[in-house]
């Protein structure tokens, strides 16, 4: 709320405080009731959803992915491949209502202690408790419209519904503190491979205990 309202209301004569009060929350009313709606108008115009990973998406992952990553080389299509193939259900896109790709996540159930290599395929997993986060990235020109957070949202949503207790990831060129906020904790004492780049960090975070 706008100190400055508050300030010119309770400024009048005692008389006429509670009319003033009432003419204050009726502004105040008005105010919301107006950006409810310019939000509205704003989300209609950036609709926005997120779905599993159809064929005609590849191309866009590909696209952001070479603009995401400057210190790490881009995957090639078949190993991007092969982590959705293995788990299309936390596989995700996040799309414009043009189709327009924005985002993707890829995530996969993992049992090994040390995360897997990049620019390989993978191969099939045994079932497990524990997804990793293989990758998530967002297109540059989409950048602040909460699609990362809200497909880490879903991402969760999902893997509750199949009872897994952890998500594991490695966060390189300093995300570090971006997965901080999403409630991811540092793990010590584990080998990272070396094609994740200088300082990249194990994260896990605990989903069910």
């Amino acid at each position: 709320m706008d100190n400055s309202l508050h300030a010119r209301g309770f400024g009048a004569r005692r008389r006429s405080q509670i009319s003033l009060v009432n003419d204050v929350g009726q502004i105040v009313g008005i105010i919301l009731d107006t950006l409810g709606f310019i939000n509205l108008l704003h989300l209609h115009s950036k609709r926005m959803k997120i779905r599993e990973i159809e064929e005609d998406n590849w191309r866009g992952v590909l696209e952001i992915q070479d603009e995401a990553y400057h210190e790490v080389g881009p995957e090639e299509l078949d190993v991007l491949r092969s982590k959705q193939s293995t788990s299309p259900e936390t596989c995700f896109v996040c799309v414009s209502d043009q189709g327009d790709t924005l985002g993707y996540l890829l995530a996969h159930p993992w049992n090994g202690s040390e995360p897997p290599k990049l620019f390989e395929p993978l191969l099939d997993t045994e079932k497990s408790d524990s997804l990793y986060l293989h990758d998530m990235a967002v297109s540059p020109h989409s950048m602040g419209q909460g699609i990362g957070r809200a497909m880490m949202a879903k991402l969760i949503e999902v893997a509750e519904l199949k009872g897994v207790k952890r998500i594991t990831l490695v966060a390189i060129q300093g995300a570090d503190s971006f997965w901080s906020l999403q409630g991811f904790k540092m793990i010590s004492g584990e080998n990272i491979c070396s094609s994740y780049g200088d300082n990249a960090v194990l994260m896990e975070k605990i989903i069910m205990a």
